[in-house]
This record gives C-alpha cells, sequence and structure tokens, in this order.
C-alpha cells in the first residue's frame, strides 16, 4: 500500500460532509492531532471538487464556501489547543477572507460573512492565549456583543489563558455569572460539550486560586450536568478531582457528593437481579 495507513483509506472514501461529521466529532474528543489530518483532507477533496470536478455541487448540503472555510477553521482550532499560536494565526489569516470563492450568490456570500466573524473573534482568542492582554478587553466586549452560543468557548479560552499566563479573572468572571447561567441552560438543552469544558477549567481556575469552596460546588456542578448529559469521560474527571481534595469539602458538600453517588448507584443495582442498594449497605434482593 506504499505506506498509506488503513485510516488514510478511510478518509479518502468519505464525502465532504462526513469529513465535517468526522471533524466534530473528533473535536469532543479532543483528538487535535486527527483533526489537523481530517481537516487537510476536507481542504484537499474542496480543491478537487473545484479543479477536478470529481464531486458535484449537488452532492453537497452547502456551499464550496462552507468546506474551504470549515477545513481551515478546525484545523487552526486544533492547532491554537496544541499551544501552535503563529500557525493557529496563519490559519485565521485563510479563512479570514473568502470572497475569492464567491459567485453571486447570496448562500456564498453568507459564509464568506460568517467565517470572517469567527476569524475576528479568533484572532482576539488567540491573542488571549498567548498572553497578550491588550486584547482580553476587546475580546471580553466580543462576547459581551455576541450570541449566547459564543459565550463558553470564549469564556474557555480566557480561563485557559488566566491559568497558563497566571493573571486573575474573578471580578471578569462574576460579571458573566447571568449569562453564563443563561448559556448553561441553552447547552443543556442542546446536548452540547461545552458545559463540561468551561465547568473543568473553572474548577481548576478556582483551586489554583486556593477558592475551595467555590472550586468545589463547580466540580459538584460539573457532576450533575455529565450525569444529565451522560458524558461518564466528564463524570470520571470531576469524580478524581473530588476525590482528591475531599479534604477541603465542607460537610454539605460532602452529602450532596454521597447523596449522587448512591441514588447513581441505586439506578445501576435496579438492572441488577440478585442484589439491591439499602441504606448505605449491599443486600440480597
Amino acid at each position: 500500500m506504499g505506506g498509506i495507513s488503513l485510516d488514510s483509506l478511510y478518509l479518502n472514501d468519505l464525502k465532504v460532509d462526513s469529513l465535517v461529521d468526522l471533524l466534530k466529532a473528533t473535536y469532543t474528543l479532543e483528538d487535535w492531532d486527527k483533526m489537523i489530518e481530517i481537516s487537510d483532507k476536507l481542504y484537499q477533496t474542496t480543491q478537487e471538487s473545484e479543479e477536478n470536478v470529481k464531486i458535484k455541487r449537488s452532492s453537497c448540503e452547502r456551499h464550496i464556501v462552507y468546506y474551504v472555510g470549515y477545513s481551515q477553521l478546525m484545523k487552526g482550532i486544533a492547532l491554537q489547543n496544541k499551544g501552535q499560536y503563529s500557525e493557529a494565526k496563519e490559519l485565521i489569516d485563510n479563512y479570514s477572507d473568502l470572497s475569492w470563492l464567491e459567485d453571486g450568490s447570496k448562500e456564498a456570500s453568507k459564509e464568506v460573512s460568517f467565517f470572517n466573524m469567527f476569524a475576528k473573534a479568533n484572532l482576539l482568542a488567540v491573542n488571549v492565549l498567548e498572553g497578550n492582554l491588550e486584547y482580553l478587553d476587546p475580546y471580553v466586549q466580543f462576547l459581551r456583543e455576541s450570541r449566547l452560543d459564543e459565550l463558553m468557548p470564549g469564556l474557555l479560552n480566557i480561563i485557559d489563558s488566566s491559568l497558563k499566563n497566571d493573571f486573575e479573572i474573578d471580578d471578569l468572571l462574576a460579571s458573566f455569572k447571568i449569562e453564563m447561567n443563561r448559556a448553561m441552560d441553552y447547552y443543556k438543552h442542546k446536548r452540547a460539550l461545552y458545559i463540561m469544558k468551561v465547568l473543568n477549567k473553572l474548577s481548576i481556575y478556582y483551586l489554583a486560586r486556593k477558592h475551595y469552596h467555590i472550586a468545589i460546588d463547580t466540580i459538584l456542578q460539573g457532576l450533575e450536568f455529565s450525569n444529565l448529559l451522560s458524558d461518564t469521560r466528564a463524570f470520571r474527571k470531576f469524580t478524581i478531582i473530588f476525590e482528591s481534595i475531599r479534604n477541603k469539602t465542607s460537610e454539605d458538600q460532602q452529602l450532596r457528593y454521597s447523596s449522587m453517588i448512591h441514588q447513581l448507584l441505586k439506578e445501576e443495582l435496579s438492572h441488577e437481579k440478585n442484589i439491591s442498594f439499602r441504606d448505605g449497605s449491599f443486600l440480597p434482593a
């Protein structure tokens, strides 16, 4: 096979919309290297579509502008998460102006505007992540003026930057409290996983600042949401963090945690025929 992996052969068989779906799934798994590989394949496929007409426009769900922009956007996000900020900025420049793909249609114009907006936001984000704090206020203002679904990714970037560059954001987080609660309710109904990402980073931020009570409340909130969303990976993370700082928990927090675990245990054992759990003990059914 000339050194081509089975994974590469699999990607070669996928159409552009399937590659988009795979990119979204890979992002959820935080597999940044695989995201870069799939993004490159998506970009290559779009070029084949334009130059060689291998993929008919009618076989794609969206305009070609979307696929070109999305391939560059997602590769940039992967590079950003790998800490390769200079490379991420190059990708942002690539999708900041996709007008060269316009064909006079409203659909193309809409996609060009969409990625231009993302480019502006992501350039601010990358600069903040690099520790260029002169971009923090403009980024915060952008988040205040943006749609609700932009808030959690933006706050995640700010929290990441504060942890990497050691600056305090207590007042900033407090100023977004109402919007954060609204965003969590929004994401809960969409079953999005940004709740987990933000609550996890928030708990780490508060622990680093030795704000133990609010950190543990955040962890408990994360456990509740991860159970609600059936996110076992996130539930495991929050459980490990809670157990590692159990000596910092209040009596009320320990009671909340124990009640949650006991309830989950009862639910799990409800499927067992020969054993039950009552009053803190395992008993024959």
